[in-house]
């Protein structure tokens, strides 16, 4: 059967121009490249393996195969039928693919074997690996030294290493860090001269005033005392004036309309500006050792991460796109034959590339009789032979490397050479009209004209024909912001959010109040027609915690619970019974779970006998069920055991989930039935350790790492999701599907700790790499900006993503909290600001022709109602035998795993001391203004965190101040800050006007924030630590524990300071003294000199040392 386009659609896949399509959701755009592609066939009459179709994912790529089949199909006409048959020439494949087989024909170029790999992950533990020995290799190198003072040793590798190597350093691509530096420098010179022009210009300007007010004075003197700056810059004193700069006076005090007053305040602000970006200039050049120290490195980096890459024969994506661009250039006979062999390309969702990706289709379309060295312009391509589809509006893999700049420059581009106008897909077949009308009018304003090239311009989407006969709801459930108190009789923001979806979905569903539409016509909506879309997977257990509780049947794409459920324990203690038949706690564990679940009594009999795993079972006498039990459980275990070197990780999985009946387990109860998916993510794991190679040992060396973590894991590919029930999923994993209704929830998260956070270093396209030393620094000031501008241009298009998603109905959902209710960098900010609302609405409802727009205030959740739902939801289990079972267990021995612990903290003994100490209400210290917002606020951490910055950075040179301030900075409330630094100070002075600190002024040899490991060889065991502060005066050493708390008990920190005494022995021969400094009080105490902690320490060891 024909199918019907409209004329927009109808223009765009007859188009016979290199032309860009821009597709709006929902807009049919798949259904145009299928189409696209039958009409090159029948109307160019191309043959199917001369049209190159390009996708962004596999997914995309196998339904654009189907589709496309599917219409050749019922296509009819002779030459597509004949097609037909050679449709399994076709070439439908994502980018990446593409870039993999033209670097295969070219292995020889670039000295990579055929069989290279192709692995983003393994790519990114190598770029780990490299960075950390490259560090430890470069140890003594100045330059490094000081910035792992400033920066700290992880950050270093993890945040500007490891970050550059993985987003930056590809095959095929090096930089010149030399001539970077000098680039640099050139350029900071360049612009403090003409700053300094800019200061003498303003400087004239405000001298040239004759008004007689004091202001205008002050402020004339106030410059003269700055005539110096031109020779501080001539005679390279950065840090003076950046110093002289810092203590700049001028005021814009005086009232009234006098126009030289006015112009002396204009004037102010200018050099207020010029100064400020004069001081950054001189802090880049100041630290210029730094920075060319550092690029310097960056150039052996290079060298060796280049180097391990090609002895691995490991690529990334960049690494395959940089390559086959620099394949077809080198290798023109290849890109000839490309070049040939393509007539047409047809690339979907290109707002998700870059300009790597544009030049290399660029190279394909280039003119036949061109065959250049560098890549062609819009004018030397083929008049016809590309085809992009995309929508600036839905660029959301910027992590990716997509630049939706380079989407909106190739618009323009190719525009420029077109015969005919460009086409815009806006009417959308997927949404409601209510919700189109709703999405224009909030969207006009969130988006509005873009400013710069990498910001959306929003296109109004139009809406087709059809109507429900009731209105599209839209609701906005919104909990207003409201101080937690630490003993709060309701639970936090985010559960009592939770709750009220889980209400909202039981009385949608339960009442029927949602109508949606299928083949069948209006029908009431169900589960399963629900997907609640996240922007972050953070608070995402807690959903699925909630959703539980309410007996609502859910799906969670994501795997970031995985690791909390019972499933990954039960089949973890099964594998590690398997290789390691000692591990007791594995056994019991086993026992006791669905896999065999024997009773409570039987378990401590059997654990009581101490033997190897299901012997002894005929001593016990056990009843009949409890035999059967067990005698399955020895089958199952033997099954494990006997096949564990055989055969592969994952067929041993299969096997032992399919032999355990584990699948009718989960049936069995409803409300588990969302653990039927944890197979597939399970042997998705184990699949990815068989390809690395791995044993069984490493496997479940993975999975102990990550037991009991909701840590986000690498999600694996999986098929569509056929269970009922809600859909939890992020709003990048619902691009390109489409739900009835959407449930936006936890609008009010700021994304990955909590707010923008600055980067340890920038990449420039104009200047390239520059670090941030924490302090004012002219290239991370622009990098910043730039970077924060980015983040929140894309954070717009995420919510037109997740909204659009939706067919039927949408309902959306947020909290304000103290750090998110001012921010920009946030969904629920932005939804409101959309729709005209103020920052705090109260509820509300509003009637338009199309939908019914409401918001709706969230209540607390009381403990108690939370309880009392999960009472209810037991009423099925029976309860356990409480009073029995504490009598069954506490007369056996306990159990323990076979792995002894070889890694510890000095936290670990500390607390095992103080849980020792006699019970008592501990000395209250003396109280501070800022103490009722910590507790309000739930700051204490963070405020004992800064004031260890403030004093840290009492002993460190001006230029190593470290950049942990902007990090703290962005965790404490904008309107308690000040007060925060002012206490923080108080705290810091109090040190330093005692006797102590009067010492570690004093003192020339002093590390702030020490880290240590100390080794007992005898034990095999590693105990480490980090001092506060740590120096040396004569013959002595001194070792400083902060404490900002509010509390002090009486030994609660004897062993952690015995302890640091002994590990730092180990450093020096220095007489050792060890002090507790209260800083509330100013008490310092001295460490406990009468116990040897050496044996203290062998002893604990001998009584506690935990197994794994």
């Amino acid at each position: 059967m024909a199918l019907i386009f409209d004329s927009d659609q109808e223009k765009a896949y007859t188009i016979n121009c290199n032309s860009v399509i821009t597709a709006g959701a929902g807009s049919g755009k798949t259904s145009v490249l299928t189409e696209r592609f039958l009409w090159l066939l029948h109307n160019k009459k191309a043959l199917v393996d001369e049209i190159l179709t390009l996708t962004f994912t596999r997914r995309a790529a196998a339904e654009m195969y189907e589709r496309i089949y599917r219409r050749l199909k019922v296509a009819g006409e002779t030459h597509s039928s004949r097609e037909l048959g050679r449709f399994d020439r076709a070439q439908i494949s994502t980018l990446d693919s593409f870039c993999s087989q033209i670097v295969r024909n070219s292995c020889h170029l670039f000295g990579l074997p055929e069989n290279f790999d192709f692995d983003e992950e393994r790519v990114k533990e190598l770029a780990e690996e490299t960075s950390f020995n490259f560090l430890l290799s470069h140890l003594e190198d100045p330059a490094l030294s000081e910035l792992i003072t400033i920066m700290g040793f992880e950050r270093v590798q993890h945040n500007i290493l490891s970050d550059i190597a993985v987003n930056h350093l590809h095959l095929g691509a090096d930089f010149d860090f030399i001539d970077m530096y000098a680039r640099q420098q050139d350029f900071l010179i360049r612009k403090s001269i003409q700053l300094l022009a800019q200061w003498e210009n303003l400087k004239a300007q405000l001298s040239a005033l004759e008004h007689p007010s004091k202001a205008l004075a002050e402020n004339k003197e106030e410059l003269k005392r700055l005539d110096s700056l031109k020779s501080l810059l001539d005679e390279e004193r950065y840090n003076e004036l950046a110093q002289l700069l810092g203590g700049l006076g001028l005021n814009k005090r005086g009232g009234g309309k006098n126009r030289e007053i006015l112009q002396m305040k204009d004037i102010v602000d200018q050099l207020r500006e010029t100064a400020g970006l004069l001081t950054e200039v001189g802090t880049l050049l100041a630290n210029k050792h730094i920075l060319k120290g550092f690029l310097s490195l960056l150039e052996s980096f290079q060298l060796q991460y280049d180097r391990e890459k090609r002895n691995r024969a490991l690529l990334d994506f960049a690494d395959l796109s940089q390559l086959a661009v620099a394949a077809l250039l080198k290798n023109k006979a290849l890109r000839s034959y490309y070049k040939k062999k393509f007539r047409y390309i047809m690339i979907d969702e290109f707002q998700d590339n870059n300009q790597l990706q544009k030049d290399l289709l660029y190279l394909l379309a280039e003119k036949q009789d061109l065959l250049g060295s560098a890549i062609p312009q819009a004018r030397d391509l083929e008049e016809d032979k590309l085809f992009f589809v995309g929508d600036e509006k839905q660029s959301i893999y910027r992590f990716r490397g997509a630049d939706v700049s380079v989407f909106k420059g190739l618009s323009r581009e190719l525009a420029a050479q077109s015969r005919e106008p460009a086409v815009a897909l806006n009417t959308n077949y997927r949404s409601e009209p209510g919700l189109i009308a709703f999405f224009n009018r909030i969207f006009r304003n969130i988006m509005g004209d873009a400013v710069f090239d990498f910001e959306a311009d929003f296109q109004e989407l139009r809406a087709c024909n059809r109507k429900l006969p009731l209105k599209s709801e839209i609701r906005l459930l919104y909990k207003p912001y409201l101080s937690e108190k630490e003993d709060s009789p309701f639970y936090n923001n985010q559960e009592s959010e939770g709750f009220r979806i889980a209400q909202y979905l039981v009385e949608a569903v339960d009442k029927k109040k949602l109508q949606v539409r299928d083949e069948e016509g209006l029908r009431p909506a169900e589960f399963n027609d629900f997907a609640l879309l996240l922007r972050s997977t953070t608070h995402q257990k807690i959903y699925e915690r909630i959703f539980r509780l309410f007996d609502i049947p859910y799906t969670a794409v994501s795997v970031r619970s995985l690791f909390l459920e019972a499933p990954i324990y039960d089949f973890y203690q099964l594998l590690q019974l398997a290789i390691y038949p000692e591990d007791r706690l594995a056994y019991g564990a086993l026992l006791r779970s669905p896999l065999v679940n024997i009773s409570d009594d039987t378990l401590v009999a059997l654990l009581s006998l101490n033997r190897e795993p299901f012997t002894g079972i005929d001593d016990l006498n056990p009843e009949i069920e409890e035999r059967h039990k067990l005698d399955l459980g020895r089958e199952l275990w033997l099954l494990a055991r006997d096949n564990a070197d055989r055969i592969s990780i994952s067929a041993l999985f299969d096997l032992l989930w399919q032999s355990s009946g584990y699948r009718y387990f989960i049936l069995a109860e409803p409300r588990n039935h969302n653990f039927l998916e944890y197979y597939t993510y399970l042997l998705s794991f184990a699949q990815k350790a068989d390809q690395r190679g791995e044993n069984l040992a490493q496997f479940l060396d993975f999975l102990r790492q990550n037991l009991g973590s909701h840590e986000k894991q690498e999600e694996p590919e999986i098929s569509e999701n056929k269970n009922p029930g809600v859909q939890i999923l992020t709003i990048h994993r619902a691009k390109g599907l489409e739900f009835p209704i959407v449930i936006l929830a936890d609008m009010g998260n700021m994304g990955v700790g909590g707010s923008p956070v600055s980067r340890a270093y920038y990449f420039l396209s104009d200047h390239g790499f520059t670090l941030n030393l924490g302090k004012k620094n002219y290239f991370a000031m622009i990098g910043e900006q730039d970077s924060r501008s980015r983040e929140n241009a894309e954070l717009k298009r995420l919510l037109y993503v997740a909204l659009t998603r939706a067919s039927h109905h949408l309902i959306l959902s947020g909290v304000h909290h103290s750090r998110n209710r001012t921010s920009p960098n946030n969904h629920l900010n932005m939804l409101l600001h959309g729709t005209g609302s103020l920052q705090e609405p109260a509820a509300a409802r509003e009637e338009k022709e199309d939908y019914l727009f409401s918001i709706e205030l969230i209540d607390n959740v009381s403990r108690e109602e939370y309880r009392s739902r999960l009472e209810e939801g037991k009423r099925l289990q029976q309860r356990p035998r409480l009073a029995e079972l504490d009598n069954i267990y506490s007369s056996t021995t306990a159990i323990s795993r076979s792995f002894l612990q070889r890694d510890f903290n000095v936290s670990f003994f500390n607390d095992l001391n103080f849980k020792r100490l006699p019970a008592g209400r501990g000395k209250k210290l003396p109280e501070l203004l800022i103490d009722p917002v910590l507790k309000q606020e739930r700051l204490d951490n963070i405020f004992g965190s800064l004031t260890h910055y403030l004093i840290e950075q009492e002993f460190l040179q001006a230029e190593t101040a470290s950049a942990t301030l902007q990090l703290l900075k962005e965790q404490i409330p904008p309107e308690y800050y000040h007060q925060f630094i002012e206490q923080g100070l108080l705290l810091k002075d109090k040190f330093l006007d005692s006797e102590l600190g009067s010492l570690a002024r004093q003192s020339v040899i002093r590390k702030t924030e020490f880290p240590f490991v100390y080794f007992l060889d005898d034990r095999d065991v590693y105990i480490s630590g980090q001092v506060d502060l740590y120096f040396e005066s004569g013959n002595q050493a001194y070792i400083i524990d902060f404490k900002s708390g509010k509390k002090y008990f009486p030994g609660e920190y004897s062993a952690q300071l015995g302890l640091y005494k002994l590990a730092l022995s180990q450093l020096t021969d220095k007489e050792i003294f060890c002090y507790l400094f209260l800083l509330r009080s100013g008490e310092s105490i001295s460490a406990d000199n009468h116990i040897d902690w050496q044996v203290w320490l062998l002893q604990e060891l001998n009584a506690n040392r935990p197994r794994l």
